[in-house]
């Protein structure tokens, strides 16, 4: 289904899709890298990814996705992204309008909340959601550093291993918009 859709855009040049929704199609890793290939999607504001078997590989892919300067929301729930594919993600200077990020049900732990933590374009982050994966305690130490949490709004971090964590939360400067959080 992806490939054919993808076709399509690529034949009409559609330039009036805004949203690209592909949650539990499991299209993969190759997937993605077609997606990087499609530099007409410029129009595209959402991306939901959900439960595609995505990898650390598929992130480095859509590291490439340069053309999507204007999503705003992004859902990489549910997937095998690790700390790698955080890497990748954090040097995605063109992802400047993202309000809502989820990356929930993946793989991430200390380090990749560490790469994660160093990403200087997420200015106009309202939603994050962290939920069940594999951060403790170390790893709140390098997320309460992040300066993109000023306008987060509404944070989810449950069902990771941040028992004494709350104490950087509690301490965290950032936090100040904060209306929602799950732990």
């Amino acid at each position: 289904i992806f490939e054919y859709l993808i076709q399509i855009n690529l034949k009409n040049k559609n330039e009036n899709i805004i949203e690209l929704n592909f949650n539990d199609e499991e299209i993969g890793d190759n997937m993605i890298k077609i997606l990087s290939l499609c530099t007409d999607l410029k129009s595209i504001t959402n991306l939901k990814l959900y439960k595609n078997n995505i990898s650390d590989k598929g992130i480095k892919y859509f590291s490439r996705c340069v053309f999507l300067i204007n999503l705003t929301n992004i859902c990489f729930s549910n997937n095998n992204i690790g700390d790698n594919g955080m890497n990748y993600f954090s040097k995605c200077n063109f992802l400047i309008n993202l309000n809502d990020i989820d990356f929930a049900r993946n793989k991430i732990s200390n380090r990749g909340i560490e790469y994660f933590s160093k990403c200087k374009f997420l200015k106009n982050l309202t939603y994050l959601n962290l939920d069940n994966n594999n951060i403790n305690n170390e790893g709140m130490k390098h997320f309460c550093k992040c300066d993109f949490l000023k306008k987060i709004t509404y944070l989810i971090l449950a069902n990771n291993d941040i028992c004494n964590g709350i104490k950087y939360l509690s301490e965290c400067e950032f936090l100040k918009n904060l209306t929602y959080l799950s732990l």
